[in-house]
């Protein structure tokens, strides 16, 4: 993302469902709706993904895309059945022992 110098800042006119969006955005969407599964392996910085990151989420995983708002659950958003995909989100960090119980990455 650093490379690409992806904007992590979501924009006010992209947030209603299909509202235009930004090019090097959509191209990443494309991605994520053709691809089998998703992996995103991250630090844990001060108890979160680094904001580049967290940008990406806010505007990659995204309203039509990823999750739908349905009337009947009450506002709560809900995933979208048909593209429901295999994901894993993976953090890093400083500690060195597994927390007993904890799975790893490959214990789906």
């Amino acid at each position: 993302m650093y490379l690409e110098k992806f904007d992590p800042i979501l924009p006010d006119s992209e947030i209603p469902k299909g509202a235009p969006i930004d090019p090097a955005v959509q191209m990443h969407c494309d991605e994520i709706a053709a691809a089998e599964g998703i992996v995103i392996i991250h630090p844990n910085w001060w108890g979160q993904p680094p904001a580049i990151l967290k940008g990406w989420v806010d505007r990659v995983i995204r309203l039509g895309l990823a999750y739908e708002f349905a009337e009947e659950d009450g506002g709560e958003p809900s995933g979208k059945k048909e593209r429901s995909k295999p994901s894993r989100s993976v953090q890093t960090d400083n500690e060195t022992d597994v927390v007993a119980g904890q799975k790893s990455l490959f214990d789906f």
